[in-house]
C-alpha cells in the first residue's frame, strides 16, 4: 500500500514539473537538414540601446554660399551596422554670427560627415533621414518623436573594413547664412541598432 502512495506521489509530481515546461514549436527558428558533417549554432541578436546626452555641445557651421555644420558623435563597432531606430530631441541655439534667426536648417544622422550644400542626402542621412529643423528668434528643435525607424534599417552599414560613425550633421541654405556660425545642442539622442557580423 505504502509502495502505491509511493508511486502515485512520484507520477503527480512528474505531471506537475512537466506542466511548467514550455516546447518550442518545431521550425520556429528554422531547422538543420541531415547532413554529415553539418552543425548548427543559434545565438539571439541583441539590440544596442545607445543614448548620448548633450549640454552646451557647439558645432561650428562653415559657409560658402550654404552652410554646413557636422560632428562625429559615436564610433559603433567594427562590422555590419543595422540602424533599427532613433529617438533625437536636440535643443538648437544659433549663435549672434551668419546664421539667420529664421533660418531653414535642416538636420540628419549619418555616417558620412555633411559636406556642402543645402541639403542632406545618401550617406549623410542613412540613420536618421533630413528633418527640418527652423529657427525661431535663433531659437529651433531637432526631434523625431518617440522612436522614427532609421533610414539604412531595411540594409546594413558595412563597417567590415572600417568601423563605421555616426555624425550629427546640418545644413543650412543661403538664404538663411551669411557667415561662419556656431549651432549649440543641449538634449539626447537615442539609438537603437544591432551588429550583424564581421568578415
Amino acid at each position: 500500500m505504502n509502495g502505491q502512495l509511493g508511486m502515485q506521489r512520484e507520477a503527480r509530481a512528474a505531471v506537475h514539473k512537466g506542466s511548467n515546461v514550455r516546447s518550442r514549436p518545431t521550425g520556429e527558428n528554422g531547422t538543420l537538414p541531415v547532413v554529415t558533417g553539418l552543425a548548427m549554432a543559434e545565438f539571439i541578436p541583441v539590440v544596442h540601446q545607445t543614448t548620448l546626452t548633450f549640454t552646451g555641445v557647439v558645432i561650428v557651421t562653415t559657409d560658402s554660399t550654404t552652410a554646413f555644420g557636422t560632428l562625429e558623435i559615436f564610433d559603433f563597432p567594427e562590422g555590419r551596422i543595422v540602424p533599427v531606430a532613433a529617438a533625437v530631441n536636440l535643443a538648437l541655439v544659433a549663435g549672434a554670427g551668419g546664421i539667420a534667426d529664421d533660418a531653414a536648417i535642416v538636420g540628419s544622422l549619418g555616417s558620412a560627415a555633411a559636406t556642402q550644400g543645402a541639403t542632406l542626402t545618401g550617406t549623410e542621412a542613412d540613420i536618421v533621414a533630413s528633418t527640418a529643423c527652423t529657427l525661431a528668434a535663433g531659437l529651433g528643435n531637432f526631434q523625431t518623436g518617440t522612436s522614427t525607424p532609421a533610414v539604412a534599417a531595411a540594409g546594413a552599414i558595412d563597417g567590415t573594413a572600417t568601423a563605421s560613425k555616426c555624425f550629427l550633421n546640418f545644413a543650412i541654405p543661403d538664404a538663411g547664412t551669411s557667415a561662419a556660425d556656431t549651432l549649440t545642442i543641449t538634449g539626447t539622442i537615442n539609438l537603437f541598432w544591432l551588429l550583424a557580423g564581421d568578415d
